[in-house]
């Protein structure tokens, strides 16, 4: 485990007390955890939230590279980790499915400039991703691409913020988990489902999310 690390942001005392259940979780199940979390801060590079939203993951994924590893599994603060994830480690990459199709949560803008209509992507019956569990094995070609692409949509402002959103421009836009989801569909890739990792699946779970409980 000495090549894999944690990665989380947490700002605001709500989300900074959730941060501390998912590193306590963690650490009661891999005590000598690699740990790389932004507690109440943004990671370096990183634009103020509502110029980019959702964008310090990209920056905070970044700062794990730089400093050395090669496995990387960001966790959105609200994260309990249940048991070992050896069942993600067989996997190049891995986002999770969401029920809702991509077609009704992307930018008119953002769809065009990936080479689609949104109608076009309804008929791929492309599946929006959730964004609170991306792992990358970063020995692979496939995670490097995938978040080359995910990074450069980034740094084009296609995460969107929240001077566009006010202004109508969005469109219903998911900020990263749009932009993630095509990124993944652009590289020939699919999200996994619930089940295959355990996310969210009762009694089974590796991974329990919970706001604020």
């Amino acid at each position: 485990m000495k090549d894999l690390v944690f990665v989380s942001v947490s700002f605001g005392p709500r989300y900074i007390a959730q941060q501390d259940r998912l590193k306590e979780s963690i650490l009661s199940i891999y005590p000598d955890a690699n740990l790389l979390f932004f507690r109440d801060e943004l990671p370096p590079g990183a634009k103020p939230f509502l110029e980019s939203i959702y964008g310090f993951k990209v920056q905070a994924i970044q700062k794990a590279i730089d400093l050395g590893y090669t496995k990387i599994l960001w966790l959105d603060t609200a994260i309990i980790l249940k048991d070992k994830i050896d069942i993600l480690l067989d996997h190049e990459m891995v986002a999770v499915q969401d029920d809702n199709l991509l077609h009704g949560c992307i930018s008119k803008k953002y769809a065009i400039y990936s080479g689609y209509t949104r109608q076009e992507i309804e008929g791929l019956k492309i599946h929006l991703i959730g964004g609170s569990l991306y792992y990358f094995d970063f020995q692979t070609s496939l995670a490097r691409n995938i978040f080359n692409g995910f990074t450069a949509d980034e740094k084009g402002g296609w995460f969107g913020s929240q001077e566009q959103e006010s202004a109508g421009q969005l469109n219903g836009h998911r900020w990263d988990e749009a932009c993630m989801a095509m990124t993944i569909f652009h590289n020939d890739h699919a999200p996994v489902k619930n089940l295959d990792i355990k996310y969210n699946v009762g009694d089974q779970s590796i991974f329990i999310k919970k706001h604020f409980k």
